[in-house]
């Protein structure tokens, strides 16, 4: 099956959960996962490695990102002059079969 436009060829969805239901609903229109488009996640819930197909997805600390959230919000109460605070969370793609591989 063709996408329109037929140059897309990957998405990227927000979290997990939404790039499942792209997979769901794509290939209930007859397009085929990774052959015709890649998907890729963002969360690795536990359901990712066993959807069919597996989704291809990015790991994050989510625990870490928990901690570091609540120590800026009590660092922002304690002090009211910081207004926001950006912080740099590595992840780790976690290669399943939504990708299509490399010709």
């Amino acid at each position: 099956m063709i996408i329109y436009p037929p140059y897309l060829t990957a998405f990227f969805a927000d979290n997990d959960t939404l790039a499942l239901g792209a997979i769901k609903a794509l290939k209930e229109k007859g397009i085929k996962i990774p052959k015709d488009v890649s998907i890729i996640g963002f969360d690795d819930i536990p359901y990712s490695a066993v959807s069919s197909p597996a989704l291809t997805t990015v790991h994050v600390q989510r625990n870490q990102i928990g901690k570091l959230a609540v120590e800026k919000l009590l660092k922002m109460k304690k002090d009211r002059k910081i207004k926001s605070a950006k912080t740099l969370i590595t992840g780790n793609l976690i290669v399943r079969d939504s990708v299509a591989k490399k010709a």
